[in-house]
């Protein structure tokens, strides 16, 4: 077979993330193709690291246009009168690698690569979106960077050594993006700037802020325990300022390439990351401590005529202080997971992904697929037109016609989620999160809950909980107690507790889906609650949960009655009070007390009446001195279930005279107590809660706190009015 012909066309030099994307190109394709290399910025950096016989020119020839295929590495566009992009030769496939730290691509970006190349590709999964969102109708593939990472990853693990400051570091440009001021502040209220036990190290390569600001920036933490240093540097400082460092933080509002965080996990240092874009990726690997991105900012690019593009993520700074003093005080168990760190990352190096690479240019077989990406096993396109020109070119390894279209359909996606030590509703959301996202994505996706207790046990390498107690062992999936199985038409009711039919072809999964949808648990729910989007995440929450999530007759039944005897046709007010040892999960640590629920719904029952509303208030609440209260308040307009398990006046009481310091323990909430003896275990505790929350989800308006169940009860009915009680 004939070299194929390739041409590289991009910016030339070692360390920004545009010249390493152009590195790993050049070296998974030099030895095998006939590559050329085209530097789109002449005099801008050195050659020196690249093959000596490694072909190169500045401006494409004839040679160039004779290639099959060219791949672009550079800026599409850097701002008014940049054209860059036409540099690339005008061969049959051209391709445009594209990467940015925001969540919106600039126009000009998706008008270039629309009308003059035939696909992209994207650094992480959340570039793939981005493209999407932005207008790209060109394949998108998820193609990661490639990194020179031998040198890291074969390297002697360093342990932070014993009797010297502990150095956290960042290496990076110093501009708003980069939320270096972020990380200075929250070091300081942290450790304090007199802490000889703990140290920070930053090297900032460039900086977009005038060097009036850098110097100041510089100065301000001269005889600290902070460091900062300016400027490009050698290879062999650079290494000497990562061996410095024994935890890499970084709090950047965006990111495309995040190359040096992956440098530290190949040195098996942990890394602490803002979770923003590309850092979401790395979050997952072991040992690295993510810290959530709640903050949208618009993003400004000076570059770029000084327009503004989508937005970035910033961190709380509250949050950031608590993470970072969090690893702080366990840092010594971050030791542990040093290889683990090491293995993840080394998908990326370029030993590891150099077939991926080249089966962009020279794939075994082309597929037709719903969705565009590249694997050691081939390449999966949507465009039909694209793929006939790989054959038509002969860049196919199996030398098929050019008729040949082999097709694929879309991969069955298999998702088993298992049931955790939790409420009923951390149990239940954690399953209709990744119902909703996962057939989002792919709607011919299967996703299935495991709610057996032995298998419960087995993966929890435990027998014990704390909260979980909604049914036993004989009961099987438990989830069939409560739900009719899920409506698929390949899977029927036996697959629930068949062990091999449930799991054949899925992947586990025991997270809270933080990946998707951080603030979903009780930590950040009151987060979730605040978002400008809130109603728009009920609505699309609400499309699959109500697709999917059929009650079993007993339970509809009996809320039916319910609500017809007791709700239908009234303005219902609903209350949802928690036990007050629920603080632990509230902002601040306190829960609202009772008289706040009563101001807050006492100005509902004013507000029904003058639009000529009955006003009726339906009670769901774990305490029955809570109950006795409500009657006092609200006597015939109260409206409640009497056959529920609740903590009694006798327990309450005890509870009240604890110190504070035992009262947010757990151990006090209705279902801890029933955890505590496994005898006590059975469904009727989960029907009980289910009801409530239906019921809840029929009032009119929800007077609420954090809390699974009121989450639940937001998507079960996203037109109800929700009140947070603060």
């Amino acid at each position: 077979m004939q070299t194929i012909r390739v041409n590289v066309v991009g910016r030339v030099d070692m360390f920004s993330g545009i010249g390493q994307q152009t590195n790993a190109f050049v070296a998974a394709y030099h030895s095998v193709f006939d590559l050329t290399l085209i530097n789109t910025r002449e005099g801008w950096g050195n050659t020196s690291h690249l093959p000596s016989d490694l072909q190169k020119t500045t401006p494409f020839g004839a040679k160039e246009k004779e290639a099959a295929l060219s791949i672009y590495t550079d800026v599409l566009w850097n701002g008014q009168g940049d054209m860059n992009w036409t540099k690339v030769p005008d061969t049959p496939i051209k391709y445009a690698s594209v990467v940015f730290d925001s969540d919106r691509l600039p126009m000009e970006w998706s008008d270039i690569v629309n009308n003059h190349f035939d696909g992209v590709f994207a650094t992480t999964p959340e570039l793939v979106d981005v493209c999407r969102k932005s207008k790209i109708q060109k394949p998108v593939i998820y193609l990661p960077i490639g990194l020179d990472l031998g040198p890291f990853l074969t390297s002697k693990i360093q342990e932070p050594l014993e009797g010297k400051p502990y150095t956290y570091g960042f290496i990076g440009s110093y501009e708003p993006r980069k939320n270096v001021d972020l990380l200075l502040n929250t070091f300081t209220n942290v450790f304090g700037l007199r802490n000889s036990a703990v140290r920070l190290r930053i090297h900032l390569s460039y900086s977009f802020e005038d060097n009036y600001k850098l110097m100041s920036l510089i100065n301000r933490f001269v005889g600290t325990n902070v460091a900062i240093t300016y400027g490009h540097v050698s290879v062999g400082d650079y290494r000497a300022i990562l061996d410095e460092i024994d935890c890499f933080v970084s709090f950047s509002r965006g990111e495309g390439y995040s190359i040096v965080p992956r440098e530290f996990m190949a040195m098996g240092k942990p890394v602490i990351l803002n979770d923003a874009l590309a850092h979401n990726t790395i979050c997952e690997a072991p040992g690295v401590v993510r810290i959530h991105a709640d903050i949208p900012e618009p993003a400004f690019y000076p570059q770029l005529d000084g327009r503004y593009f989508g937005v970035q993520f910033s961190p709380y700074p509250e949050d950031a202080e608590l993470v970072w003093r969090d690893f702080h005080d366990r840092r010594v168990e971050f030791q542990s997971t040093a290889e683990a760190r090491r293995k993840w990352v080394s998908q990326f190096d370029y030993d590891q992904i150099k077939t991926v690479y080249r089966n962009i240019v020279n794939p075994p077989v082309v597929y037709l697929h719903s969705s565009d990406m590249v694997t050691e096993d081939g390449l999966y396109l949507s465009d039909e037109r694209l793929i006939k020109k790989y054959y038509e070119l002969g860049l196919v390894k199996s030398n098929e016609a050019s008729s040949t279209i082999h097709v694929q359909n879309h991969k069955e996606e298999k998702i088993v989620v298992i049931a955790n030590d939790g409420g009923f509703y951390s149990v239940f959301n954690r399953l209709i999160s990744y119902l909703t996202w996962t057939l989002t994505r792919n709607p011919g996706a299967i996703v299935l809950p495991d709610w057996r207790l032995t298998k419960m046990k087995e993966h929890w390498k435990t027998d014990t909980f704390t909260s979980f107690c909604y049914g036993r062992e004989n009961d099987g999936n438990i989830f069939l107690k409560f739900f009719q199985p899920l409506p698929y038409d390949n899977v029927d009711e036996s697959t629930y507790d068949d062990e091999r039919k449930l799991y054949m072809g899925a992947i586990l999964k025991d997270d809270f889906n933080e990946k998707d949808e951080p603030l979903l648990t009780y930590i950040h729910a009151y987060k979730l609650y605040k978002r400008p989007d809130f109603q728009k995440w009920r609505t699309w929450y609400h499309k699959y949960y109500s697709k999917y999530i059929i009650p079993n007759p007993h339970i509809s039944n009996y809320v039916e009655k319910f609500n017809k005897k007791n709700m239908s046709g009234r303005f219902v007010i609903g209350a949802h009070v928690r036990h007050p040892s629920h603080s632990i999960e509230q902002p601040g640590g306190r829960i609202p007390t009772v008289k706040l629920y009563f101001e807050i719904i006492d100005n509902e029952i004013k507000c029904a009446r003058n639009a000529r509303e009955q006003p009726f208030v339906f009670l769901a609440t774990d305490q029955e001195s809570v109950v006795q209260l409500f009657l006092e308040r609200y006597g015939d307009m109260l409206i409640y279930r009497n056959d529920v398990t609740r903590t009694s006046t006798a327990q309450d009481t005890h509870y009240d005279r604890l110190d504070r310091q035992y009262k947010n323990r757990e151990g006090f909430q209705i279902q801890h107590l029933t955890a505590a003896d496994p005898h006590k275990w059975n469904t009727h505790m989960g029907e009980e809660i289910i009801i409530d929350t239906m019921l809840l989800a029929h009032s009119n308006v929800l007077v609420h706190v954090t809390s699974n169940i009121a989450t639940a009860a937001a998507y079960m009915n996203p037109t109800m009015k929700m009140i947070y009680c603060e």
